[in-house]
């Protein structure tokens, strides 16, 4: 039995969920749209919602619709995990840091140093000191 990953808990799991389904859809399935997918289509299990449901259901043994459906559920989810993982990673559990491009450390102007900013923070501050210089001498750097 597989273990059921927690990103799947995350409102951003839903978000990829539904950018890899339209992924999957442009690219007609793995290349051929077959009768089960145009099956789900039709009765809306592409919805991210009812995705991760079905992929909780593969990962505990209790998914009963077929190989097919399966491969897909797996395929998309998947996919939605390592995106998830990965955004969270970056997004959330990292520290950042802003430098100027030449790798020295950013200061404000009282002379601290721009150190320990979550991801949203040192964006919003590299996108002012960038527009208020009128061009790009600023960074952000994982810590």
């Amino acid at each position: 039995m597989k273990k059921v990953p927690e990103v799947v808990k995350e409102p951003i799991f839903l978000k990829f969920v539904e950018h890899y389904t339209k992924k999957f859809k442009e690219h007609n399935g793995f290349g051929r749209w077959l009768h089960e997918y145009e099956d789900m289509d039709s009765k809306g299990l592409f919805a991210p919602k009812i995705l991760r449901t079905f992929y909780i259901q593969i990962c505990t043994n209790k998914f009963d619709l077929g190989f097919i459906r399966d491969e897909a559920v797996w395929h998309i989810c998947s996919q939605a995990v390592d995106a998830a993982n990965a955004y969270i990673d970056e997004r959330v559990n990292s520290i950042y840091r802003i430098v100027l491009i030449t790798g020295e450390q950013a200061e404000d102007e009282d002379g601290d140093p721009y150190t320990e900013l979550t991801y949203e923070e040192a964006e919003e501050i590299c996108r002012a000191l960038n527009e208020e210089a009128e061009e790009e001498l600023f960074k952000m750097q994982k810590i």
